[in-house]
């Protein structure tokens, strides 16, 4: 049975993470012992984060309960990352649980899911957020990132990752507005997951679907230090396409 050591507030809110979990691992057809492999590093992470020091464990602890969509969605990018980054042969243990440690924190200075729902700084005009709201929303990525540096036990990169996992490989990203020779390799990986898992969440997984994303990420991705992540994307998702 999929388990993991702290998943949310409320039985209600485990089962709704422990569901996701089944279903990406059934879409992209990973094996029982991967998936145990994927679930044990979040669950160690986890455990690491409750026993951090400063405001991280109190940010965490308020990110759990902001709703299925935060932390769900964080546990997906872990597991689809560390996939990738198995089925290219780049997957040792400090990279795995760099990338799983990124996912988990990324969005921990966001507690509203109508922000992590957004894709860049150019939404703002289709959405109904307020002037703080948007505040918070441009500057979580360098919120998460101080939060996370000073932290003794993570892992170098990790702060880094989450610093840049809303840069952009044509440049239009923020905070830095970094391109897609800027970006290092274990960002590239995290940034076309992190596209990929907010792009499927939540949706009927079929053909129409996965053709929408792999020409999505395709258009966006298969440039710079992207460029290989995006072809192992593109083969995993052509492989499993229904």
């Amino acid at each position: 049975e999929t388990c993991f050591a702290i998943v949310g507030p409320s039985p209600v809110q485990r089962a709704q993470f422990i569901l996701i979990v089944k279903e990406i691992s059934q879409n992209l057809k990973i094996d029982s012992i991967t998936l145990e492999n994927l679930n044990d590093i979040v669950n160690s992470n986890v455990k690491f984060i409750f026993k951090s020091k400063g405001n991280l464990k109190n940010y965490f602890k308020s990110f759990l309960h902001a709703g299925p969509y935060l932390y769900g969605h964080s546990i997906m990018i872990s597991h689809v990352a560390n996939y990738v980054a198995m089925r290219m042969s780049w997957s040792t243990a400090k990279t795995m649980e760099k990338l799983s440690m990124a996912a988990l924190l990324h969005d921990v200075a966001l507690h509203d899911e109508k922000l992590a729902r957004l894709d860049s700084l150019y939404e703002r005009e289709n959405s109904s957020l307020n002037d703080t709201d948007w505040e918070i929303y441009r500057r979580h990525t360098v919120l998460a990132y101080n939060l996370v540096s000073p932290q003794t036990g993570i892992l170098p990169d990790v702060a880094q990752i989450i610093l840049c996992h809303h840069e952009t490989p044509d440049g239009t990203g923020f905070p830095r507005g970094l391109n897609a020779t800027q970006i290092s390799q274990i960002g590239c990986l995290f940034n076309i997951t992190h596209f990929f898992v907010s792009y499927v969440y939540a949706k009927v997984w079929n053909k129409a679907l996965i053709d929408e994303v792999i020409e999505e990420i395709k258009k966006r991705y298969h440039k710079g230090n992207y460029e290989s992540f995006c072809e192992a994307f593109l083969k995993m998702l052509e492989e499993v396409e229904p």
